[in-house]
């Protein structure tokens, strides 16, 4: 007996098993009543006098058949005239045919369908609905086709069996199947729920948007305020710097120093190109950040590079007994196309990175060439080994992050600040590779650098004199010397400064002290006919700024070649004054041999028209 999961279920069992108990009492009590009269009854029920017709002689067949006493349909489907109705017969027989092929058309959907789906995904009270259907065809349509030409009417009792028995399993647990019927309500209930999240999600969306749109605004706000704050800082320190350098070196010159004077002089000084290099360092990871380093791709020479890096820091790698050795494969081309300041800058940090952490040890700079697939050149790969200190590997993991230095200790032995390695990496990747190190803890370290360049013919040849005239004081003052030189300068001590080394190759500079009083001379002499051959100006000034005093300048017709002098190292600075219609820029501290050579570049070489 199964077992009825809800009330409807069992009220509808109760109303089949009472119907049937009514049917039953009906038919016995309609049999006793009229007893004899049975036999005319049924005779008033025959279709046919025929009997036996269907008779076979085998017991398991005519069993089915009533031993032949049953008729087959077509027996009592007959006309007027007595004979088999067959029109109507046939036309039976193909709706049950037809019908029986939909049912098995929907059934093969219906299974195939159910076994694409996932084990775990199949709907089972489904599949045993179709298997129903496909019962409901074979009991009902094909056995009536069948009763139409041979009535076993027992066997369509069998084959309902199976039918009841799979049709009461599946009404016994009609909630399992309530979720089937109730699809296309949770599927809009679905939708819904899907639409509410959208909707929430995109308020969320919005909302985050919003705050991220304000993050943003803040973030350029500081990091505008950040520059604001470089530029300013690093204009105050370059300022006070410039005098700083400007006259130790004028001390340094001077022959009657008292006794121990020119070390403490050259400490002093030492100290002050570390500051230096310290500012840039801290000026050139907030461009990186920015994203607005400059790079100048050129025909350049890596072996006059390396040479000259070597040459700066040898004296450093000497009072620290470091042996510094170069070694250039021959197959690197002599000229290479590539940002030469930035692969100076690149190398300097690493090679100085080495002698820093090595004491009585070697560091050696070799250079090689990369080739792509087809083995043709495509870069060099440079590598900076030293038998210093070493690093562990969760050293090595940190020591390219800004201000790290793989462990506190070295900072306070070493000194530093930790950003030289951080830009040399930076360098690396702008110019098409990277950096990457291998260290063993006091083993020493080997930094590998690969850039990606092409090879290129390098630039004419200068002949000697032009190379000497960038160098010699004779041949700067044979260029400059009783030239008309204005300087417009607001500092006592830089006025002084520069009077005295353009003074050094014969050359008297004017002076005004302000922007507006700039403007107003070189207009005015301008104006007579006697105008200045160069004009040399400070960017912060009093009354009137130099950007805004050369703007003037430029708008009057006055084409003099100026040179801005800036304490500002960033790059938009630069852009203003070139943008302003400056010739040259300079930064300060003053790198007075690159002034001169500018200076004569000027005045004698075809850069006089087009300023």
């Amino acid at each position: 007996m199964f077992v009825m999961k809800s009330v409807h279920g069992k009220i509808l069992v109760l109303l089949c098993m009472t119907s049937l108990v009514i049917a039953t009492v009906v038919l016995i009590a309609h049999s006793g009543a009229v007893g004899g009269e049975s036999a005319a009854w049924m005779q008033g029920l025959t279709c046919s006098d025929e009997t036996h017709d269907h008779a076979t002689g085998y017991a398991a067949i005519d069993f089915f058949s009533g031993d032949g006493s049953y008729m087959a349909r077509t027996h009592c489907m007959v006309t007027s005239e007595g004979g088999t109705d067959w029109a109507w017969v046939w036309i039976l027989v193909g709706l049950n045919v037809l019908v029986i092929a939909g049912y098995i058309k929907i059934f093969i959907f219906w299974r195939r369908a159910y076994l694409q789906e996932e084990e775990q995904d199949r709907n089972t009270k489904l599949m045993d609905l179709a298997w129903i259907f496909l019962w409901c065809a074979t009991c009902g349509y094909l056995s009536s086709i069948v009763l139409f030409f041979w009535p076993g009417y027992r066997l369509l009792a069998l084959a309902l069996c199976p039918l009841a028995f799979f049709t009461w399993k599946f009404a016994a647990n009609l909630d399992a199947f309530r979720l089937s019927l109730s699809a296309k309500r949770l599927a809009r209930q679905l939708n819904e729920s899907l639409k509410e999240q959208n909707e929430r999600l995109s308020r969320e969306v919005e909302i985050a948007t919003k705050e991220l749109r304000v993050a943003t605004l803040e973030a350029e706000q500081a990091n505008q305020a950040k520059g604001e704050f470089l530029a300013r800082m690093s204009h105050e320190i370059r300022t006070p710097m410039t005098a700083i350098l400007g006259y130790l070196d004028i001390a340094m010159e001077e022959g009657d120093c008292p006794p121990g004077c020119r070390e403490h002089l050259q400490r002093v000084q030492r100290n002050s190109n570390h500051l230096l290099a310290l500012i840039n360092d801290i000026l050139d990871v907030s461009k990186i950040d920015a994203g607005e380093m400059a790079y100048e791709f050129v025909p350049c020479s890596l072996s006059e590079i390396a040479s000259g890096v070597i040459e700066l820091l040898q004296k450093k790698a000497d009072t620290a007994g470091t042996r510094l050795s170069l070694e250039i494969d021959p197959d690197v081309p002599d000229w290479v196309r590539t940002d030469p300041t930035r692969v100076r800058q690149l190398i300097t940090n690493l090679v100085g990175n080495a002698i820093k952490f090595t004491r009585n040890g070697d560091v050696r700079i070799r250079i090689g060439s990369v080739t792509d697939g087809q083995g043709d050149f495509c870069g060099v790969e440079l590598r900076v080994s030293d038998t210093g200190i070493g690093m562990t590997p969760e050293q090595s993991v940190r020591v390219f992050e800004q201000f790290n230095q793989g462990a506190d200790h070295v900072a306070r032995e070493f000194g530093g600040t930790g950003l030289g390695l951080t830009i040399a990496r930076q360098i690396s990747r702008a110019l098409g590779g990277d950096l990457t190190v291998t260290s063993e803890l006091g083993c020493g370290s080997e930094f590998t650098c690969t850039l990606l360049c092409a090879a290129c013919e390098g630039p004419e040849q200068a002949s000697g004199a032009d190379r000497h005239k960038t160098t010699s004081p004779e041949l700067y003052k044979a260029a400059l010397g009783g030239r008309k030189i204005l300087l417009v300068e607001d500092t006592e001590d830089n006025v002084r400064l520069v009077r005295h080394h353009f003074g050094k190759i014969g050359v008297e500079v004017e002076l005004e002290s302000n922007g507006q009083a700039g403007m107003d001379r070189v207009l005015a002499e301008d104006y007579r006919g006697n105008g200045f051959e160069l004009v040399l100006m400070d960017i912060s000034m009093p009354v009137m700024s130099g950007i805004h005093a050369l703007r003037e300048i430029r708008l009057a017709g006055c084409d003099v070649p100026v040179v801005m002098l800036s304490a500002h190292a960033l790059m938009e600075e630069q852009q203003r004054c070139m943008e302003a219609g400056a010739s040259a820029y300079c930064t300060k501290p003053i790198d007075f041999d690159a002034l001169f050579a500018c200076c004569v570049d000027l005045l004698t070489g075809d850069r006089r028209d087009a300023a």
